[in-house]
């Protein structure tokens, strides 16, 4: 968790481990706390765990004129407390609309990106124009109360990205990578927690 926080690689964890005396209080000193090489091997022995994913080194993808290489994360995040409920984690080519993490009966909203897709959910896809076939009024305004609707579960992104700096990841192989977003998710989620409770939305 504090790795994923404050966007530190394993070495530097380390040293703020033994430094600061907040993270020294998170671990529960004076009980032995882990070094840059206890951390790696429990990743390591959580990503050789998984044995439903093939290992795969990243892959290009282009994002309008720019290309990036590695994963993407992909996350389903509830509308009503902005917790991420389910995860995902690929190379940079797959396309988004190709991962699906609704489950029958529930609601799924979902952008442009996705149209044309069905979800196992019950789909409300934002409509895309095509050829011959332009969004009427109609269209139109269910696009915009689609994109309202979902618009907090884009904040995740900006706070993993931004607040724990944790956009790039040190590590490949899409069971390693996989680990990281984990940690990344439950990290997001005690942060949106906190919020929740400041905001009096929670009690605990």
């Amino acid at each position: 968790m504090l790795q994923q926080w404050y966007g530190l690689s394993d070495l530097d964890t380390e040293k703020q481990i033994s430094d600061r005396i907040s993270f020294m209080k998170f671990l529960g000193f004076p009980d032995s706390i882990p070094d840059s090489r206890t951390i790696w091997l429990f990743r390591e022995r959580m990503s050789q765990a998984r044995k439903d994913e093939l290992v795969w080194d990243g892959t290009w993808a282009k994002k309008g004129d720019k290309l990036h290489f590695g994963y993407k994360l992909h996350s389903k995040v509830d509308i009503d407390y902005g917790l991420i409920r389910s995860i995902e984690s690929t190379t940079a080519s797959v396309h988004d609309s190709r991962v699906d993490l609704s489950v029958e009966g529930e609601v799924v909203l979902r952008d442009k990106g996705y149209f044309g897709v069905p979800a196992k959910g019950n789909d409300f896809t934002m409509k895309r124009a095509t050829a011959g076939h332009p969004l009427n009024d109609l269209d139109q305004l269910r696009n915009h109360l689609i994109s309202k609707l979902r618009s907090p579960g884009e904040r995740q992104f900006a706070v993993i990205k931004r607040v724990f700096r944790c956009a790039h990841v040190m590590v490949t192989t899409i069971p390693r990578v996989h680990v990281k977003m984990v940690f990344a998710a439950f990290a997001f989620n005690l942060y949106q927690l906190c919020t929740l409770k400041n905001a009096g939305i929670v009690s605990k």
